[in-house]
């Protein structure tokens, strides 16, 4: 359903839209304490429309945490996001360390935000490609 044909109804045509304020996707449906993930009707009739939080956030939101947005969007609540546990480069510190939350210890260097690539599944592969002029000894966190 058409945001027009949905409204031009009395009804809600149960997609999502973006919120920049909120950082977030708002679905169009009534807005409700049981149903936090509603914003109600976009103010704006030519408002770009996704089937899914997850499609919204990609789109519209794509330098926030994809899992992050998708919940806040979906539910209304940000999930507990525990990370890919595959490796990328912390350039602040130029160590390869784990997608997975700090407090998890270990090598874990905090959930990779979208502008880091976390595609390494060992930290020897992600150190020969993308720090090899470091020593092997202090390449990894």
């Amino acid at each position: 359903t058409s945001v027009c044909a949905a409204r031009a109804a009395g009804e809600y045509s149960g997609k999502f839209y973006v919120s920049y304020q909120d950082n977030a996707c708002l679905k169009d449906c009534a807005v409700a304490t049981a149903n936090p993930e509603c914003g109600g009707n976009p103010s704006d009739l030519s408002t770009q429309m996704f089937s899914t939080g997850a499609a919204c956030c990609a789109a519209k939101l794509g330098w926030l945490n994809q899992a992050t947005c998708a919940s806040l969007s979906e539910t209304g609540a940000a999930a507990a996001v525990s990370g890919s546990e595959k490796w990328y480069v912390d350039w602040s510190i130029s160590k390869c360390v784990k997608d997975c939350p700090t407090a998890n210890g270990g090598s874990c260097g905090g959930l990779a935000e979208s502008w880091e690539s976390a595609e390494f599944t060992s930290s020897s592969a992600c150190c020969s490609t993308k720090l090899s002029w470091k020593p092997v000894s202090d390449c990894a966190l």
